[in-house]
C-alpha cells in the first residue's frame, strides 16, 4: 500500500507507435521530438499541425444560440431594455465569477439597459443565491435576475424570485442538480453546446454576442483570464478563447489590467498563460477569499488609471494576506496529520477541520496537502454551529461523485469531479470522515496514489535546440489538460547546474 511517507515515483511514457512521429516529422517538416509530443497528444497529421499554427478565427468558436434557451433569454432581455426594467447581474465572488459580472454588466450598459451588478460575499452570503438577497432584488424592485457562474442548482431560490414576479435566466457552467430551476437556462449543461467545457465569464460573452452587443477586446481579455484562473481545459474552443484573449490583453485599455499588471511586474506585450494563472488571477481571488470581491470587480471596471492604481494596490496587499492565512492553516493542517494514528494516515482520502480556518483559503491548503500526500483531502474550517470548506482530488478520482455517497450528512454541497465545497455540522465530520474513507478504498487504487511524471517524448538525440522550442510552442497556451511539454533524455548526465536570472 502507498502511504503518506512514500515518496517513490515513476515515469509515464507515451505507448503510441514509433511510426506515427516518424511519418509526422516527414509531412509537417518537424524534428522528431517535437513530432512525438505531437503524437503523444493526438495530433497524427500535417493538417491538425496546421491547425495548431493558423491564426485563431471565427471558426474555432461555437454558435451561442446552441446555449440552452439563449434566444428566449436574449427576447426577455430585449424587452426588459425597451421597457426600462431594473435587471440585476448576480455574480460569484471568484475570479471567473467577478470577469463574468464585468462582461455581461459592460455589454447590457452598451445596449441601454438599466443594470446594476451584486457580488455576493463569501463569509457574509456563502455560494451562490441566496434567499436573503433574492428578497432584496424584489424589494428594489428587480424584474429580471440573470445568474452567472452560480444558480444552476438555486432550484428553491430561483422559484422564490419567480414568486416575487421576477423572470430568471441563469448562466452557469456547474453541474445540475437533478432538478433543474424555473429558469430560462443558458448553461453548458444541459444544453446542445458542443464544447461545454467553458468558464462562467464565456457563457457571459456568449449570451453577449447573442445580443449583439460585439464587446470585443473588452470581453475577450477577462475571458481567457477566467478560462485559465478556472482551470477550464486548454483545448478546443478554450486554446483560440485564450489565445485571442492573450493578444487582446497585450494591447488591453482597460485601465484596471494595466495597473494589476504593473503592480506584478508584468509587461503587457508578453503577458502569457502562466502570467494570468499565477499573478493576475490570485490577486482577483483573494478579494474573493478573505476580503470583498466588490473590491476586485471595482479594479476591473476602474474608469481611469489613477483609481485602478489604487485598487491593484489593494489587491495586493490582500494577496499577502491570503498566503499569510493560507502558511498559517497549512502548518496547523500538517499538525494534526502528525498527530493522527497510523490507521487514519492509510486512509485513501483524508477529512481535516480546524477551528477558525478560514473558509476563503482552506481550498488551497486541500490542494497543497493533495499535492504532498497525493490522495483526495477536504479542509474544513468550523465556526460556530457549522464547518464549511472545499476538497480537492487527484488525478482520475470523481470527488464529486464520492461525496454525493455522503449528501445525507451534508448542509450544502456542490462541485465538479476535481473540486467540491462543502457545509456540514461539525458534530457529523467524523462520521463524513469515516464514510468517504470508505468510498475511496473501494475506488482508490495503490497506483492512483503513486506519483508520476508524464513524459511526452524521449528526446532524441541532436534535438534539442532554439527550433525544437519553437515547435513545441506551437501547442502553447498551456495548461489544464494541456501542460507544458516534458522530455526525457535517458542516460543523460548533469555535469554542472547555475542559477540564471
Amino acid at each position: 500500500m502507498s502511504s503518506a511517507d512514500d515518496t517513490t515515483a515513476s515515469f509515464k511514457l507515451p505507448d503510441a507507435p514509433a511510426h506515427l512521429a516518424v511519418d509526422l516529422a516527414a509531412q509537417a517538416h518537424l524534428s522528431l521530438t517535437a513530432a512525438a509530443v505531437m503524437v503523444a497528444r493526438g495530433i497524427t497529421t500535417a493538417d491538425q499541425v496546421e491547425q495548431l499554427r493558423a491564426p485563431v478565427s471565427d471558426a474555432d468558436f461555437h454558435d451561442p444560440l446552441l446555449l440552452g434557451d439563449m434566444r428566449a433569454a436574449v427576447e426577455r432581455i430585449r424587452f426588459a431594455i425597451e421597457d426600462d426594467q431594473p435587471i440585476v447581474v448576480h455574480g460569484d465572488y471568484d475570479a471567473d465569477g467577478m470577469c463574468a459580472t464585468v462582461v455581461l454588466v459592460e455589454a447590457l450598459e452598451s445596449l441601454g439597459a438599466n443594470v446594476s451588478a451584486f457580488l455576493p460575499s463569501r463569509l457574509v452570503h456563502g455560494y451562490g443565491l441566496s434567499m436573503d438577497v433574492v428578497d432584496r432584488f424584489a424589494a428594489d424592485g428587480i424584474r429580471l435576475l440573470i445568474t452567472v457562474d452560480c444558480g444552476i442548482t438555486a432550484v428553491e431560490q430561483v422559484r422564490q424570485a419567480v414568486d416575487h414576479g421576477m423572470d430568471v435566466i441563469i448562466c452557469d457552467h456547474h453541474q445540475p442538480g437533478a432538478e433543474l430551476p424555473p429558469a430560462m437556462i443558458c448553461s453548458t449543461r444541459p444544453s446542445d453546446y458542443p464544447f461545454p467545457d467553458i468558464c462562467a465569464t464565456v457563457v457571459a460573452g456568449k449570451l453577449a454576442e447573442a445580443l449583439g452587443a460585439h464587446p470585443g477586446d473588452a470581453a475577450h481579455e477577462l475571458e481567457a483570464l477566467a478560462t485559465v484562473a478556472d482551470c477550464m481545459p486548454l483545448i478546443g474552443e478554450n486554446r483560440s478563447i485564450v489565445r485571442r484573449g492573450l493578444a487582446a490583453m497585450r494591447r488591453t485599455q482597460r485601465p484596471g489590467l494595466r495597473a494589476l499588471m504593473s503592480t506584478c511586474d508584468i509587461h503587457a506585450r508578453s503577458v502569457d498563460e502562466e502570467a494570468l494563472g499565477f499573478k493576475l488571477a490570485p490577486r482577483l481571488n483573494a478579494a474573493g477569499r478573505i476580503d470583498d470581491p466588490e473590491k476586485a470587480y471595482e479594479l476591473l471596471r476602474a474608469p481611469d488609471s489613477g483609481l485602478a492604481q489604487h485598487a491593484a494596490e489593494t489587491l495586493h496587499r490582500i494577496n499577502d494576506e491570503r498566503r499569510r492565512i493560507e502558511l498559517m492553516i497549512l502548518q496547523e493542517a500538517e499538525a494534526q496529520i502528525a498527530s493522527w494514528t497510523d490507521e487514519m494516515r492509510e486512509h485513501r482520502m483524508w477529512v481535516l477541520a480546524g477551528d477558525g480556518w478560514h473558509e476563503g483559503v482552506v481550498g488551497i491548503v486541500a490542494a497543497r496537502l493533495v499535492e504532498r500526500y497525493r490522495r483526495p483531502v477536504i479542509v474544513l474550517g468550523t465556526s460556530g454551529s457549522l464547518a464549511r470548506g472545499s476538497g480537492r482530488s487527484i488525478e482520475g478520482f470523481d470527488l464529486h461523485g464520492a461525496v454525493a455517497t455522503a449528501h445525507d450528512l451534508l448542509v450544502r454541497w456542490g462541485g465538479h469531479h476535481g473540486a467540491v465545497g462543502m457545509t456540514v455540522d461539525p458534530i457529523r465530520i467524523d462520521e463524513l470522515r469515516a464514510r468517504l474513507a470508505t468510498v475511496a478504498a473501494e475506488r482508490i487504487s495503490d497506483a492512483d496514489m503513486q506519483p508520476t511524471c508524464s513524459v511526452d517524448a524521449l528526446l532524441q538525440s541532436g534535438d534539442l535546440s532554439m527550433t525544437l522550442i519553437e515547435e513545441l510552442a506551437t501547442l502553447a497556451p498551456f495548461g489544464q489538460d494541456n501542460p507544458r511539454p516534458v522530455l526525457l533524455s535517458a542516460g543523460a548526465m548533469v555535469e554542472e547546474a547555475s542559477a540564471v536570472g
